[in-house]
């Protein structure tokens, strides 16, 4: 599995080991989305952390009249996701959707947190990140 974009993106902050990677490359799936395809839609519960490595995504809410209303787009080495959705299982606020054919990183739940018990490195990479945002 080729993890090597999200590790370069890690390397902002934190310097990993050859068996972190590895541990990490054990956590995570590879997504193809076609273009318009969903990461998630709204209400549905934000299943996936999702790094981008190629491609764009769109994070919108869609009104009653069924207008969309961009929050935000996603690029490559960037991150997409509902957080309160993936946080809380709970219904997402916003759709994700694949502007044209994109590769995604993903991590569950259970991996995101497992991330953080097994390489707690990245720990400092996600304050890091929180901080500049």
């Amino acid at each position: 599995m080729n993890i090597i974009p999200l590790v370069k993106h890690l390397s902002m902050y934190v310097n990993l080991t050859e068996k972190e990677i590895e541990l990490l490359s054990l956590m995570t799936r590879i997504q193809t989305l076609k273009k318009n395809e969903f990461v998630v839609k709204e209400g549905e519960i934000c299943m996936y952390d999702s790094f981008i490595t190629k491609g764009c995504v769109k994070i919108f809410q869609t009104d009653e009249s069924g207008k969309e209303h961009i929050i935000s787009f996603a690029i490559e080495n960037w991150w997409a996701l509902d957080m309160y959705s993936f946080m809380g299982k709970l219904p997402a606020s916003y759709s994700i959707q694949a502007t044209e054919d994109t590769e995604l990183i993903q991590f569950t739940r259970e991996q995101y947190d497992l991330k953080y018990e097994v390489i707690p490195k990245l720990n400092l990479f996600t304050r890091k990140m929180l901080e500049k945002s």
